[in-house]
């Protein structure tokens, strides 16, 4: 397995929707706003970001002292 790196970031079950609701999108097969066309991506970006946020506040909670 020497020179074999694995890499555990992909492009996700997000990433694939978003790609195939563009490129629908662009062939002129649906009629969506392009809003639409994002969501996928905008919700795992909010999901990412509610995570960070509630470590965030983990941590500053365990570094409160009594």
């Amino acid at each position: 397995m020497e020179g074999k790196s694995k890499s555990m970031w992909g492009i996700g079950i997000g990433g694939v929707v978003t790609g195939v609701l563009i490129a629908l999108k662009l062939a002129g097969i649906i009629q969506c706003s392009w809003t639409f066309a994002f969501t996928p991506l905008l919700i795992d970006m909010g999901i990412r970001l509610l995570i960070l946020l509630i470590l965030l506040l983990w941590v500053k909670w365990q570094e409160r002292s009594w």
